[in-house]
């Protein structure tokens, strides 16, 4: 990852970002009824969400980069969000958790992280889904795309960039789900830019990303 960006590279990125369309999903939990039938009914509904979890990608440690592994580091597990009514979305929560423990922290808590060792042993003691690093401003960025099929369908020039900032040596891994990609590169976000617009989502600072060394090289979807 010894890749950075300029100002102009930056720009156009924030070109991109800024253009998608915006999207507000609400999503919320919601509290288990006590009788006999809402239990039966959450019971399937578990079994469901169980048998429905994507094939997590399994991380090769050996390709994560070394910049990376500097930074703090945790473990998660997949866990169903919830619609109102208590049934599944399709998507995941990856909540961090420190490696010794198991106990959910959060992205605010950069002591409460672990080192890429600890994450590490962790994971490959059984029980959890997968692992990841938290951005804390050091100089790192890190750029998260969601659904690539879909997404660059409906904006090509999404992945064109994508496949351009690859050629360019610019960390490429796809994504737990095997759905998405996962950039990584040195450099500084420019002040107001928007962390979140669509199925894009950029950030620098406080800000807890899942990594799988499944790194693409050819393109978008590889």
């Amino acid at each position: 990852m010894n890749k950075s960006y300029g100002a102009r590279e930056l720009n156009t990125l924030k070109k991109i970002v800024t253009t998608h369309p915006k999207k507000h999903p609400r999503i919320s939990n919601c509290s288990t009824n006590s009788t006999l039938i809402m239990e039966k009914h959450e019971m399937e509904k578990a079994a469901h969400q169980k048998s429905s979890q994507p094939n997590w990608l399994r991380p090769i440690f050996g390709n994560i980069p070394d910049e990376l592994k500097a930074q703090p580091w945790g473990v998660w597990k997949a866990e169903p969000r919830l619609d109102r009514e208590g049934n599944a979305t399709g998507k995941w929560n990856k909540a961090p958790r420190n490696p010794s423990s198991g106990i959910k922290i959060g992205a605010n808590q950069p002591e409460a992280f672990g080192t890429y060792e600890e994450a590490k042993q962790a994971y490959e003691g059984g029980g959890y889904t997968g692992i990841g690093v938290l951005l804390t401003g050091s100089g790192i960025v890190g750029m998260d795309l969601d659904d690539c099929p879909t997404l660059f369908k409906e904006r090509p020039e999404i992945g064109e960039w994508l496949r351009e900032a690859i050629d360019k040596g610019i960390y490429c891994e796809r994504s737990p789900s095997g759905n998405g990609a996962r950039l990584f590169f040195l450099g500084q976000l420019p002040i107001g830019c928007p962390k979140k617009q669509g199925s894009l989502e950029i950030y620098d600072d406080g800000r807890f990303l899942t990594v799988t060394g499944h790194q693409a090289k050819g393109g978008p979807n590889e």
